[in-house]
């Protein structure tokens, strides 16, 4: 699958694709067998030499997991349901659905919680030259969290297509727009930003971004308060650390540190919705071009922005924003927001997409919505998957010209020209 992260709205899945894998409620359940059984490293190998095949070791588990997710072994093969104790090994994939949580965990106690509607690639693990550590993910969309459970040595690098991060020894999350505006926040430790463009920094308490393939990392201060909102619904120590920390100076009123999910600050501006956010100064409000929020919601199009409190994913009520774009129904949005990775429907093709030939409108889960390659819909809304406005490409265009009947040319009378009397002027 093409690397490129292409221009999608990815709002939520269709649940009707996810229904097959059951929803799994048990918080903390204990896997039957752990990482630390694993072996130590994945290129060791796993039968005699002169064995006809040799199964790779799995690098991580999937110890803990909230609501529906997907995996696959690569990109070159189908979806099927996750589950907990699920072994992952090298370039598989997980996709979780739009209110689904997981929790992976890597040897050495190294763990990574993975946000809702996140799609990330298991890429590698490796041992550094003090002995450490290191696991790769490629993260495509979403946000992942990062921290560590005991020993203090590993490493973990999350490569995007904007930048690579990396984190030792402390509590890290990335998260990746539609846009493939890459954001890092630093909660606990020293944490780095890269890509060709330069380098950053980053102490406990900061954050900082890549905004697009072009441009360098930027420092952007201090965690902002919607940021600390997603690490307390994502990370339980998390809110712990930030009171520690003084990034906040006491727990929300009502908090509970069982889940988390009650201890918000309250936003004026909450950027991942846009509810009472004005629009930023360039927007565009007819397009929605230069209308994206510090959260990566866009409130003109409805890219990449939550649902606000009380929304309705199935019907689309309660849903609309404060600029009046629905972002479940796209109705009065710049763009349509009901794109589904896997089966392609509803999914607006980038910019660089050719709807001739699909080249170049494959998205990151390998479906190309234009020709339907690699896309898993069954039905007759997924013939020709979809082109840009949310409408299916038509498969019954006629290539016959249509012959017209002959017209009917009407006759003209005779015009009666006067005979004129000869000039005196000419004999």
């Amino acid at each position: 699958m093409s690397k490129k992260i292409v221009s999608i709205l990815f709002v939520l899945l269709t649940i009707s694709l996810l229904a097959a894998c059951q929803s799994e409620s048990i918080p903390l359940a204990a896997p039957t067998s752990r990482p630390s059984d694993l072996a130590p490293l994945a290129d060791t190998p796993t039968t005699p030499t002169g064995s006809p095949t040799a199964e790779p070791n799995p690098l991580a588990e999937m110890i803990e997991l909230q609501g529906a997710a997907r995996w696959r072994a690569s990109d070159a093969t189908d979806w099927d349901c996750a589950s907990i104790g699920q072994a992952l090994l090298p370039e598989n994939q997980v996709l979780t659905e739009s209110e689904a949580k997981a929790v992976i965990e890597y040897l050495d106690g190294l763990l990574v919680h993975v946000a809702p509607k996140t799609l990330f690639t298991v890429t590698g693990l490796q041992q550094a030259e003090d002995h450490s550590l290191r696991a790769t993910i490629q993260l495509l969309v979403g946000q992942l969290f990062v921290s560590h459970d005991g020993a203090q040595s590993s490493q973990i690098r999350i490569e995007t297509e904007a930048g690579i991060a990396g984190v030792r020894g402390t509590m890290m999350s990335v998260k990746v727009t539609l846009s493939g505006r890459m954001v890092v926040t630093c909660l606990e430790g020293t944490c780095t930003l890269e890509n060709e463009y330069g380098l950053i920094v980053l102490q406990a308490g900061q954050q900082a971004e890549i905004f697009n393939v072009a441009t360098p990392p930027v420092f952007l201060g201090v965690i902002a308060d919607y940021q600390l909102n997603e690490w307390f619904a994502n990370h339980p120590d998390a809110l712990l650390v930030a009171l520690n920390s003084g990034l906040i100076a006491q727990l929300p009123e009502g908090c509970d540190l069982e889940d988390g999910l009650s201890c918000r600050i309250d936003l004026d501006c909450d950027p991942d919705t846009g509810v009472g956010c004005q629009l930023p100064e360039g927007c565009d409000p007819l397009t929605g071009l230069g209308c994206e929020l510090a959260g990566g919601c866009n409130p003109v199009s409805g890219e990449g922005c939550e649902l606000p409190p009380g929304c309705d994913p199935l019907s689309g009520e309660g849903c609309q924003l404060e600029t009046g774009c629905n972002p479940v129904s796209g109705e009065g949005c710049a763009q349509p927001l009901n794109c589904d990775l896997l089966s392609g429907v509803g999914c607006q093709p980038g910019a660089e997409c050719d709807l001739q030939s699909g080249e170049g409108c494959e998205l990151p889960s390998g479906c190309n919505p234009v020709t339907g390659e690699g896309c898993n819909c069954e039905g007759s809304g997924c013939a020709g998957a979809s082109i840009p406005g949310n409408l299916p490409v038509p498969t019954n265009i006629p290539t016959a010209v249509p012959t017209l009947p002959p017209m009917e040319v009407p006759t003209l009378p005779p015009i009666d020209v006067p005979t004129l009397p000869p000039s005196p002027h000419f004999p």
